[in-house]
């Protein structure tokens, strides 16, 4: 009895402490203040925000320090070959200049120059005019030969009375001339072509110019079995830019005829007035023999002038004279068809 009266005041004992302690302490319970763990939080991130924005503001100012130093550093390594540049572009220009400085203090001087402006004598002409009595109209009969083959003579028959000639000392440049390039390969495949050779002959079928031009590419395909140009060809050959300023200085103000010019000026990268441009693979009674395809010159000159031209490399002074007897052959129907043009627009 008495072990079990001890028992029962151990217990009341313990639930007298229990009681004392729901009264008298304070216990923490986490799920009821969770704003403590959330101002944590947002103390962590608004330290983490610090950071982030201090390390943008350092980036923010310390980037043009360090442009400027990389930009001094790359202008030190650009600059001599800059001014090399300069330097080299400014000779070239002065060269340029000197001769066309030298160029024009000899027509003045009366040098004869390889080509002459026709307006200079037209000016002369109008101060002291010629004795028309003396002065005999050109009729030449047109012949020349192709590429010196001897089974592909052509001659023709073409009337240049009509002031054909620029005057009568020049009889080298006409006021219709023909040219024809010869192109050769680029690229990996040798697909792209860039000029290789101009040729331009006169009305009366005499080259007045034909050169080389050296590639500003390297070539990977020469076309030699078709163009006719070898590599030992463009060795000594002139610049792109002194062959289009000489090329420049003949077709302008003149009749340019020639076979798909399209190609031809655009290897040049020339253009020139539509009004003077005469192409023998455009001429629609040309292509009305051929069922109004585009014909080739080869096809052209046979049917028509009854010559096979482009036996084996073709020659870009061939071609030229081709399309010129072409053009003369049919040169009074051609010019009626485009001036009855003009009238009816």
């Amino acid at each position: 009895m008495e072990v079990n009266s001890e028992r029962q005041c151990s217990k009341k004992r313990r639930k007298n402490k229990k009681a004392s302690c729901d009264v008298n302490e304070t216990v923490v319970r986490p799920e009821f203040f969770d704003g403590i763990s959330n101002w944590l939080k947002l103390q962590q991130v608004r330290s983490i925000l610090s950071y982030t924005i201090q390390f943008i503001l350092e980036i923010f100012f310390t980037f043009p320090l360090f442009l400027s130093i990389l930009c001094d550093n790359v202008l030190q390594s650009i600059a001599p070959r800059v001014r090399s540049c300069v330097s080299f572009v400014f000779e070239k220009v002065l060269e340029k200049t000197s001769k066309e400085e030298n160029s024009e203090n000899s027509i003045r001087s009366g040098e004869k120059t390889h080509f002459k402006k026709p307006h200079k004598k037209r000016q002369e002409y109008k101060r002291n005019p010629p004795n028309r009595k003396n002065f005999q109209k050109i009729k030449p009969q047109f012949k020349f030969d192709f590429d010196e083959r001897k089974d592909s003579l052509v001659s023709a028959h073409s009337d240049l009375s009509d002031h054909e000639m620029d005057d009568e000392e020049s009889m080298r440049l006409t006021k219709t001339v023909s040219i024809d390039c010869e192109m050769v390969g680029t690229g990996p495949t040798g697909d792209d072509s860039i000029l290789a050779r101009v040729s331009i002959v006169n009305a009366y079928g005499e080259c007045v110019y034909d050169t080389f031009v050296k590639p500003m590419e390297e070539v990977t395909d020469y076309r030699t079995f078709v163009s006719g140009v070898r590599p030992s060809d463009l060795v000594d050959a002139k610049d792109l830019f002194e062959v289009q300023k000489e090329v420049f200085a003949i077709i302008s103000g003149r009749r340019v005829v020639g076979h798909a010019l399209n190609n031809d000026f655009e290897v040049l990268f020339m253009n020139h007035p539509r009004k003077l441009i005469r192409d023998t693979s455009k001429y629609k009674p040309f292509k009305k023999l051929f069922g109004g395809r585009t014909p080739s010159l080869k096809k052209l000159t046979a049917k028509l002038l009854g010559c096979e031209i482009q036996g084996a490399e073709h020659s870009s002074i061939e071609d030229a004279q081709a399309a010129m007897l072409l053009y003369l052959t049919h040169k009074k129907e051609w010019e009626k068809s485009l001036r009855q043009k003009k009238r009816k627009k």
